[in-house]
């Protein structure tokens, strides 16, 4: 079983699943519409400040889809950025707002403190913060200013019981 890793789009994470593959894709703060598994609504703001850089926060949630049967359950890791990775995220922010003459979301500069991650593994199959230092070898290992690329190492291997490095055995995609 591969682990697709991307960006979130409920179709497309829908796919995967359906295709018998899992997921693990990093999430904007309003990117994709989120539930808790009992329908009520999900205040993701409320949730952010529990995470913390170390200790990372995983909530159950259901990924809304453009119809019921659409709809996907996933975890939700939320996981604090290092205060570097923050001011420079927030300093885009302003920019950006700045450069198309829009007002700044205020939430945008909270969220902005926190990397938000989906994955669809149930929650005995893993660990929070397992899954956010598999993200961050992968992210390491596809970013284009990286020396160190996916065809030359070792791809990090998601297995239904733990985590290994184990080459050839997980696709990684962005």
């Amino acid at each position: 079983m591969g682990l697709i890793r991307g960006y979130a789009q409920a179709n497309g994470l829908h796919h995967i699943l359906r295709e018998g593959g899992d997921f693990l894709v990093r999430t904007g703060w309003r990117k994709v519409r989120l539930r808790q598994p009992d329908d009520a609504p999900f205040d993701l703001l409320t949730v952010l400040p529990e995470a913390d850089y170390d200790r990372p926060v995983d909530r159950q949630v259901i990924i809304l889809g453009n119809s019921k049967d659409r709809d996907i359950p996933a975890h939700l890791i939320i996981l604090r950025k290092p205060p570097e990775a923050t001011d420079q995220e927030r300093k885009r922010l302003r920019r950006t707002a700045s450069r198309k003459c829009r007002k700044l979301n205020p939430a945008s500069l909270i969220a902005a403190e926190y990397m938000l991650l989906l994955i669809s593994l149930p929650e005995d199959q893993f660990d929070a913060a397992s899954i956010a230092a598999l993200y961050r070898v992968a992210g390491r290992l596809s970013s284009p200013s990286s020396a160190l690329k996916a065809s030359s190492i070792s791809t990090v291997c998601l297995q239904r019981t733990q985590l290994l490095p184990e080459p050839g055995c997980c696709h990684i995609s962005s």
